[in-house]
């Protein structure tokens, strides 16, 4: 390679004479250090005739040349016979070989044995790096598809991607002119009346918010709000259509409270302004009411009422007094809950595991009644000028909410997440104070 080339010349640069390296390095180290054949056989052959130093190299650019392939050193050698005159002017200034035999010393010989040696090291690493970039063979490959295997993993996509569609949630809620509206809460971004002014028919008289309840697919009011009366409406959510029915052997009543056991059976509490409390029930399976009980509980009505592991637990908001009636027995203990003191309207939920939650002036309250704890949840006062009921709802995605609904500009929602109370549905003329409103 042309790095011989470079080492020739540094040999001569450094020392005047090849022939100087081949005595002080003698044939052994140059065919360990060269791996030559052809130039050992030279070098043995200038020695035994003590060939003259233009003659020696160019003996030795001709051994370079067949050891190394390198074309140039032809030309080298022709261009060193060329120019003898100026390298024997150049030997003139370096010491004559018998002198030279004298001044080489240790120190030389090492120094000498170095170039060689890196030269040679650069030399391997050169080659071996050639080598490593040299174009790879190209590879074959066979491509294998498993059609069995694919099938059963697209099947198994298949079978994980359901598309249903979304079940929408309304507000059941009524007005003081005795007319239905459906409020869509599917969205919490996009709360909406989806119909209104559904007209019913009930004796003169709105709607108590405390009187309905929602039992399969069909939504029951009972009794009257500002006027007494012993008719029923029932709702059908499937078909929208309303249908008004006495309800016999009930007296006329009004703010009765109403709970479903959720299975055969709807309880009416009728306790407003009387010394007792009057238990109906009322059969769903066969339409017919009856007197079930009466207990011994005086108060001006009763503001909710719902059924909870085998009890129904009923609030009386004017007393603040929470009462678990036992069904099979037909008796009533009072719980040892002592409840706030609020001044004047209220309005209550449940949420199905055991909580109340109580809206008055002292703010959001949640009692519950497993383990008797009151908890102010929140003490934002919102606009609300009457009792009505609370309407707790959890959404799909985890979310819960508590709506306030009494029309106008006093329809509400509470995110029990964020602990904050917003407006909602302030395109509202109706006038829905202790009117009737459900979740369904």
């Amino acid at each position: 390679m042309l790095g011989a080339f470079l080492l020739v010349l540094e040999v001569l640069g450094k020392f005047g004479t090849l022939l100087m390296v081949l005595e002080v390095l003698r044939l052994p180290l140059v065919t360990v250090v060269l791996g030559e054949p052809p130039l050992v056989v030279l070098v043995l052959v200038a020695l035994w005739f003590k060939l003259e130093q233009l003659q020696l190299i160019a003996l030795v650019l001709v051994a370079l040349w067949v050891s190394l392939g390198e074309p140039l050193l032809v030309a080298l050698v022709l261009v060193a016979l060329w120019i003898s005159p100026a390298l024997d002017a150049l030997g003139g200034v370096c010491y004559g070989h018998n002198d030279h035999n004298n001044k080489v010393n240790n120190n030389d010989d090492h120094s000498l044995l170095n170039v060689l040696l890196e030269h040679n090291k650069a030399f391997k690493i050169d080659s071996h790096h050639d080598k490593q970039h040299q174009q790879p063979k190209p590879q074959q490959y066979q491509l294998i598809v498993n059609n069995e295997q694919i099938n059963q993993i697209k099947n198994q996509i298949q079978s994980s991607i359901f598309i249903i569609s979304v079940k929408n949630k309304y507000i059941f809620t009524t007005d003081k002119n005795n007319k239905i509206s459906i409020i869509n809460i599917t969205y919490r971004n996009n709360i909406h009346f989806e119909q209104q002014d559904i007209d019913i028919k009930i004796n003169n008289s709105f709607t108590a918010y405390n009187s309905l309840v929602k039992a399969g697919n069909f939504i029951y009011i009972f009794g009257g709000a500002n006027k007494k009366h012993n008719e029923f409406l029932k709702y059908s959510i499937n078909t929208e259509t309303v249908a008004t029915n006495e309800m016999e052997g009930v007296d006329p009543c009004q703010y009765v409270s109403a709970c479903y056991d959720g299975k055969d059976h709807i309880y009416l509490f009728d306790g407003n302004y009387k010394p007792k409390t009057d238990i109906y029930r009322y059969n769903i399976g066969n339409s017919t009411f009856e007197r079930y009980a009466t207990i011994e509980i005086n108060t001006n009505y009763h503001q909710l009422s719902f059924f909870f592991k085998g009890y129904i637990y009923t609030f009386t908001g004017a007393t603040r007094k929470i009462f678990r009636f036992n069904i099979e027995r037909k008796t009533t203990i009072e719980l040892s809950i002592d409840i706030p003191q609020y001044t004047s309207s209220r309005a209550a939920c449940t949420d199905g595991n055991g909580n109340i939650y109580i809206l008055s002036d002292l703010g959001l309250q949640r009692i519950n009644i497993e383990t008797q704890e009151i908890k102010l949840i929140d003490k934002t006062k919102i606009n609300f000028n009457n009792n009505h009921n609370l309407i707790y709802h959890q959404s799909d995605s985890g979310q819960t909410y508590i709506y306030s609904i009494q029309g106008k500009d006093r329809n509400f929602i509470y995110s029990l997440e964020n602990n904050k109370w917003e407006s909602i549905l302030q395109n509202d003329k109706s006038d829905r104070i202790n009117c009737s409103n459900i979740f369904y």
